[in-house]
């Protein structure tokens, strides 16, 4: 988290100012997790749905009976 979110040098001076830069620092982070962790619940739920309760009406093909 120190190397790719900017805290290995700090954007103030003294404790109060670092302090802060890292209490947001650690919120970005933890809110990019919950978009990655909602993100992929979202792919799964859709997947689940598609799966069983489409059940692929609207992908199925009929041949056409041709005489």
């Amino acid at each position: 988290m120190k190397r790719f979110h900017g805290l290995d040098r700090a954007q103030g001076y003294g404790l109060l100012s670092m302090s802060k830069q890292a209490k947001l620092t650690a919120i970005a982070v933890n809110l990019k997790r919950i978009a990655s962790i909602l993100s992929s619940l979202n792919h799964f739920i859709f997947v689940l749905l598609h799966k069983y309760l489409f059940k692929g009406r609207f992908y199925s093909y009929k041949k056409p009976i041709c005489t």
